[in-house]
């Protein structure tokens, strides 16, 4: 896939997904996806992965919980309801298990990634 195509691609995934996110924030999250780690994924996993690490890492205490002594899982577990608020002011809803299952589950299962591509409405 062509690096334009890959653009479009990040742009309208982005744009479904969060559709009242800042230009800032938006930019941000579209570097990122574009970091030479994500730059391999699809656009939309590499959205979503570059959209929640930003939300995480600015938007709530994971630093200071990691800073005081956490775990990564147990860190992530407790700013995960931070980050399902922020995602619902940009206009994703999900459902909490997406965000608090461990890492590694998280990411990979039969050698795919196992992320949401759209919105899910919680009950």
């Amino acid at each position: 896939m062509s690096k334009t195509q890959r653009q479009k691609d990040l742009k309208h995934y982005l744009s479904s997904q969060f559709p009242r996110i800042s230009l800032y924030d938006l930019n941000i999250i579209k570097t990122l996806a574009n970091s030479p780690n994500l730059r391999k994924l699809r656009a939309n996993d590499a959205g979503w992965l570059a959209a929640v690490s930003y939300i995480r890492h600015n938007y709530t205490n994971y630093e200071q919980h990691l800073t005081n002594g956490l775990d990564k899982d147990t860190a992530r577990f407790l700013v995960a309801q931070d980050i399902k608020e922020k995602l619902a002011e940009w206009g994703m809803y999900i459902t909490m298990d997406v965000l608090t299952r461990p890492h590694k589950s998280e990411t990979r299962a039969n050698g795919k990634l196992q992320l949401p591509n759209k919105k899910q409405e919680i009950p």
